[in-house]
């Protein structure tokens, strides 16, 4: 197991701290299966996420899902245009949200509360009508760019030929 000294300061887990752990392919069907199927994902700075998510199901060469996600960023943007950035401790701050920055799961609710609040703000019920109020975009996980790059990455290799010439 190797852990890179930057992201140990960033988020303070040690290898020690999961070292009798599953690993990500061991829970990724059931996170993709009781949690994502089916819906949109959401993240503060999404791209980033996303990516770091294809990188990881590369690295365990698990196919990528056909999901939806949408960004928090420009979905605070598009809300409050005029505050002075869109960072996540900025948006939290902003909401009275008290949260530690970069543990998943204080910034996983904040994001959520982002969701929550520019909703009621725009006066809809659901993420799909936020989304067309505020135009921001709903994006594929796996876009025409990178779907013939995973088709290939995980296509069943044809059968070897005899021949007797």
């Amino acid at each position: 197991m190797s852990f890179d000294d930057e992201c140990i300061e960033i988020h303070g887990i040690q290898p020690k701290d999961v070292l009798h752990e599953k690993t990500f392919d061991q829970l990724w069907n059931a996170i993709y299966e009781n949690h994502l199927k089916g819906n949109i994902m959401v993240a503060h700075n999404a791209k980033f996420d996303m990516n770091v998510l294809r990188a990881t199901l590369d690295y365990y060469k698990i196919p990528w899902p056909e999901l939806d996600y949408a960004c928090t960023v420009k979905l605070s943007r598009a809300v409050w245009p005029d505050l002075v950035n869109h960072k996540l401790n900025t948006m939290a701050a902003y909401m009275g949200v008290e949260f530690k920055h970069h543990y998943a799961l204080d910034d996983a609710e904040t994001c959520a509360k982002i969701v929550l609040e520019a909703a009621k703000v725009k006066g809809v019920n659901s993420l799909p009508d936020l989304l067309k109020v505020t135009g921001v975009p709903l994006e594929p996980f796996i876009d025409e760019k990178n779907r013939s790059v995973q088709e290939a990455l995980h296509k069943e290799p044809e059968p070897e030929q005899m021949s007797f010439f």
